[in-house]
């Protein structure tokens, strides 16, 4: 499409060039401007005639941000009987109680980025936030 373009436009100029009312008289400041002209129509050209044949390389990948995504294969079950609700004073939320995690699933690594502190009509509870366990790769036990 370029290609046809370019050349419609070079006809046009040439054309239009032959239409001049003032007889055929070229100096050597003529033909300056002329080889000029026609110089930069060819560089314009062959630039364009680059950019269509232009090869993509592909770009540096960036390491990635943000919280590492889990692993599927390896998801850890809670057991169920330790998600809670609490009633604070901003809406429900649901969670792992602490103590209750300790005693039923001694030996999992709990992340510590999950740990939330909620204000609850008997105080302070800490809990693990369900949201956050289950984009950590946890996965709650249906018994």
């Amino acid at each position: 499409m370029t290609k046809s373009f370019i050349s419609v436009v070079l006809a046009a100029a040439l054309t239009i060039t032959g239409f001049s009312a003032v007889p055929a008289r070229a100096d050597a400041e003529d033909i300056a401007k002329i080889l000029l002209g026609l110089g930069l129509i060819a560089g314009i050209a062959a630039a364009v005639d680059n950019d269509n044949d232009h090869v993509t390389t592909p770009r540096p990948t960036r390491p990635r941000t943000g919280h590492p995504r889990p692993r599927h294969n390896n998801r850890v079950t809670l057991p169920e009987r330790c998600l809670r609700t609490y009633y604070t004073d901003r809406g429900q939320r649901q969670g792992f109680a602490n103590r209750c995690l300790r005693r039923h699933a001694p030996r999992v690594n709990l992340p510590a980025r999950c740990e939330r502190e909620w204000h609850t009509d008997r105080g302070w509870r800490t809990a693990y936030g369900l949201r956050c366990m289950r984009n950590q790769g946890f996965r709650v036990s249906r018994r």
